[in-house]
């Protein structure tokens, strides 16, 4: 069915033999109104039902061919990537699970996998020895908060993508499925210290010695490394080649040197082949890179199951920051980034991308809106024109022939309708293949937030009462024993027992941390939580008692928590609850939403917190 549909692609591009490329004339269109429709289909079966003739559209069909991809891709992940990628990932596992020496790198490696092997199966216990890396890691990925070193990598990673997307969206299985499949494709392994991505020469060979392991584990078994190659090459067919290291390379050209000259030797050949990334798909601050190194040359390294490059991607990052740089324009066009205080083309746009096909309509429009007045542009433009053409021309990849089709949309005569449905077509297919696609990112320069290394922390040493919530939590877990819901009190039981122990050691005076471990817990501490939970806290109330003579009720409610702070200059700062008690008649019952407004109009009574807590008074 690939091969058909593939064939297919070649007639609508023009590349089959005596294809022709010439598009007929089209007729004149009058837009009559904005549809009323859920979807073409239902236009068109509307128009049967008013006995009304189908004008059928390029969109159309081009459309009908997205669905058809969709519905190939739905089947294909089910009936092979899926099974195989779990199959692989469980024998992978258990190879680095087996008890013996420790080869360096040999636990990152082990944690590595065991975080996809649980985003595929809830119920894959890791190794003990890698637990807790592991469910930190999780609880990033749950949490999907923003751009946050990896508790498995140390690196920079932006947890912000793990929110699923597309079709992933539609049931638990796809959920994980599409959780586990990005995290095999983004987080990686570098071969380069640097401080641009904060990997330390230490870090970089570990991350290399993890990399041979896992490499070694792929290559040294004819099982596993089948159900490797099947997959790689599904993804190959779809999307495109990968631009990373593969397990071939690592046991090919380092299998018995040492990390230190293997990262080297690799990185060498990387270089000498034209093998760097194309594509930059992670954090990288270029105030902190070494003039004498690449970015290409900070990303590179190993993935297990890596993103896709695709020629458009690379066309999106060359039009960014720093290939494309200040802004001397008038306005605020949608590509206008500060970055590190300079006005600077930080966003690309998706006419830079039909520009760059051939469109005349997309220049103008990108003109027109200032999306072109920055340094660097123009020279960007044709280096990227000339990508694509070279890419478009013989194309070796199902995302190459989109891009072929969507030029052959653009070279019509008919430009300003043609634009229009190969803008998309183009949306249409990145929304198909946004697992396995490479995500360009701009390079950061001072301008990223990131949050700064914290040394100290506290937590208050109530031991009694978290020996209370444990009792009570061990109650209700035994209550709900084998509902989904007791795996969730599980989570969180485990981490109120770290908790216990953390109060029960620290020091008396505020409570206090000394070791650097327990430290990092508690600063984290709070994403843990919240991957644990659906919502946030907001302020509540509720109305506790009534008074019928009175018509009045009794309400009782918790405000915008108050702020806290031990040490010095308030070095460390917590929260705590702000508590509200008052009277409100009983035909005007408040409900949370009326309580949050009344907050926010300042017209709340009745702080008891201000009582009891006299600092919350300033």
């Amino acid at each position: 069915m690939i091969a058909t549909l593939l064939c297919l692609l070649l007639v609508l591009c023009g590349l089959a033999p005596g294809a022709s490329a010439a598009v007929s004339a089209q007729p004149a269109e009058t837009v009559l109104s904005l549809s009323a429709y859920d979807g073409m289909f239902q236009l068109y079966d509307d128009n049967r039902t008013r006995g009304i003739g189908n004008y059928v559209t390029v969109d159309f069909v081009l459309t009908a061919y997205s669905l058809v991809m969709h519905d190939l891709l739905i089947t294909v992940e089910a009936e092979v990537l899926s099974p195989a990628s779990r199959e692989m990932i469980t024998a992978l596992s258990t190879a680095l699970a087996q008890p013996g020496p420790r080869s360096e790198g040999h636990t990152m490696a082990l944690a590595y996998v065991s975080v996809i092997a649980r985003l595929l199966d809830p119920e894959a216990a890791p190794p003990q020895e890698v637990a807790p890396k592991v469910q930190a890691e999780l609880a990033l990925i749950e949490a999907h908060q923003g751009i946050t070193p990896s508790a498995i990598t140390g690196v920079l990673e932006d947890f912000s993508q793990y929110v699923p997307r597309g079709h992933y969206t539609t049931s638990e299985v796809l959920q994980r499925y599409f959780r586990a499949l990005l995290y095999a494709g983004r987080v990686g392994f570098f071969l380069r210290d640097s401080d641009a991505t904060g990997v330390s020469t230490a870090l970089a060979e570990e991350h290399t010695a993890a990399a041979l392991r896992l490499s070694q584990t792929i290559m040294g078994e004819a099982s596993l490394r089948r159900l490797y190659e099947r997959v790689q090459h599904l993804l190959d067919v779809f999307v495109g080649p990968s631009d990373d290291l593969t397990p071939a390379d690592y046991v090919t050209m380092v299998d018995t040197l040492p990390a230190t000259q293997a990262r080297q030797q690799l990185l060498a050949m990387l270089i000498h082949t034209g093998r760097l990334p194309r594509i930059l798909s992670t954090v990288v601050d270029k105030a902190k890179l070494d003039p004498k190194v690449t970015v290409a040359e900070v990303v590179a390294g190993f993935r297990l199951i890596p993103q896709r490059y695709t020629p458009d991607a690379e066309a999106l990052q060359r039009l960014t920051y720093d290939h494309v740089t200040a802004y001397h324009g008038t306005g605020t066009p949608l590509t206008l980034s500060v970055i590190n205080g300079k006005p600077v083309r930080g966003l690309p746009s998706v006419l830079d991308v039909m520009a760059s096909l051939g469109s005349q309509k997309a220049a103008q429009l990108l003109t027109s809106r200032g999306d072109t007045a920055y340094d660097g542009y123009a020279e960007q433009v044709a280096a990227v024109t000339t990508l694509l053409r070279q890419h478009t021309a013989t194309p070796a990849s199902l995302s190459s022939l989109h891009l072929r089709l969507a030029r052959t949309l653009l070279e019509a005569p008919e430009a300003a309708a043609r634009l229009n449905a190969a803008l998309g077509f183009w949306i249409s297919t990145r929304h198909l293949l946004l697992l396995y696609t490479k995500q360009s990112y701009t390079v950061a320069e001072r301008s990223l937030r990131i949050s700064p290394a914290r040394t100290a922390a506290a937590i208050e040493p109530a031991v009694a009462v978290y020996d209370a919530l444990l009792a009570t939590l061990m109650h209700v877990t035994r209550a709900l024993e084998g509902h989904t819901a007791s795996a969730q009190l599980t989570r969180f039981t485990e981490v109120v027992q770290r908790l216990r122990t953390l109060a029960s050691t620290a020091q008396p005076d505020g409570g206090r941390l000394r070791a650097s471990e327990d430290i990092t817990y508690v600063n984290d501490v709070d994403r843990r939580l919240k991957a644990l939970v659906t919502t946030t806290d907001t302020p509540l109330v509720v109305d506790v008692h009534t008074e019928p003579s009175s018509q009045r009720v009794l309400e009782a409610g918790l405000g915008t928590p108050l702020v806290v702070a031990i040490g010095p200059e308030s070095a460390l700062r917590g929260t705590r609850f702000h508590c509200y008690e008052f009277t409100h008649p009983l035909a005007q019952r408040l409900t949370d939403t009326a309580w949050q407004a009344l907050l926010k109009a300042g017209q709340a009574q009745g702080s008891l917190s201000t009582t009891l807590l006299p600092a919350a008074r300033q």
